[in-house]
This record gives C-alpha cells, sequence and structure tokens, in this order.
C-alpha cells in the first residue's frame, strides 16, 4: 500500500514539474486541448445513448398516416414523425411489433378498399348483385395497393371493366380494365 502511494506522488510530482515548467500559452493550448477532447468524448457518448428511430412506413397519404398514428397511440407504442408528416419512425427493436398490430388492427397503409374491410363482417340480406358489386370494388383496392407497394409509384387507382356471364354466346375480347398510376418525378443527372 505504501509502494502505491509513493507511486502516485512520484507521478504527481512529475506532473507538476512538467507542467511548471511550460509557458503560459502553452499551458493554455494544453488545457483547451484537453477541454475540447473531454467535450468530444461527452457528445460521443450523448449521441451513443441516443434513441435511434426505424421507418414503419414511408410516404403515405395524410389520411393513412392519421389513422397509423391513432393505433399507435392506443397501443402505446412510441413513434417519431418525420418532417412533412408522410413517414412514422418507431424504435428499431418495435417495428415488427407495431406492423403486427396494425395488420391485427385493420389499419394499413395504402388507398382503397380491399378483402378485409368489405367481408370482414357477414350480411344475410345481401343480394347477388351487391356482392358482384362488393367483389369488384375489392379486387379493384387490393389491386391498388399491390401497384402503390411498387417504390416508384406513388398512388394507384384501378377501375375494371369485367363483363357480364349470360346464357347467349358473344364473342368478346375478354376482361378490359384500367388503372392510373402516379408515378415520383425522375431526376435527371448531368
Amino acid at each position: 500500500m505504501a509502494d502505491q502511494a509513493s507511486v502516485l506522488s512520484d507521478v504527481r510530482f512529475q506532473f507538476q514539474d512538467f507542467f511548471g515548467a511550460l509557458s503560459l500559452t502553452k499551458r493554455i493550448t494544453i488545457l483547451v486541448a484537453l477541454g475540447i477532447i473531454l467535450i468530444g468524448m461527452v457528445s460521443m457518448i450523448f449521441v451513443a445513448n441516443r434513441a435511434s428511430w426505424a421507418p414503419l412506413y414511408s410516404n403515405l397519404e395524410p389520411a393513412d398516416a392519421a389513422a397509423i398514428v391513432e393505433k399507435l397511440q392506443e397501443n402505446q407504442i412510441p413513434y417519431m414523425l418525420a418532417p412533412g408528416g408522410r413517414s412514422i419512425m418507431v424504435e428499431p427493436h418495435l417495428v415488427d411489433r407495431a406492423r403486427l398490430t396494425l395488420a391485427k388492427e385493420k389499419v394499413l397503409p395504402g388507398s382503397g378498399v380491399g378483402f378485409l374491410d368489405l367481408f370482414s363482417t357477414p350480411s344475410l340480406g345481401e343480394t347477388e348483385f351487391q356482392q358482384g358489386v362488393k367483389f369488384r370494388v375489392a379486387q379493384e383496392g387490393e389491386l391498388a395497393r399491390l401497384i402503390s407497394t411498387i417504390n416508384v409509384v406513388k398512388s394507384a387507382k384501378v377501375s375494371l371493366a369485367i363483363p357480364q356471364k349470360t346464357l347467349i354466346f358473344r364473342q368478346s375480347g375478354g376482361s378490359n380494365g384500367g388503372n392510373c398510376a402516379q408515378s415520383y418525378q425522375q431526376r435527371s443527372r448531368p
């Protein structure tokens, strides 16, 4: 124990001799350099311990973002809206849980009404025509959602024109349909 105390006092005396022999400008330079190093280390520790965020969904329509944020608040999942409100970020370890929770609550991004929306509740008094219309609307909604998942497509709307089956055979060209997809602007690089 006495050896450790003598070693520490020797180191202290050597430091005092070294620091005392320096000029005033060198002392100030060393203290400023040590201060900068200390501030840099503290800021690195602060940045390393800051919460990181991963995208849950991006390029959302405002209505979709509002519905998703509402469900995240109900389920107490911390989130952060990116500037512009079109992207929702969550902590990286909660991304899968958030997506599963939103799927369970039937809150999915994308325009249109899909099969889950129209056929989740049974309707006993529906006619065959009403069921056919619901089926066609669900098909259009699901196709629009599918097309919207393509990276270069911003939004999509699908309209199907499916011919009716009749007893009289007519020669036709098959099913017709139309879709409208709005894409992101491509920037040309020189």
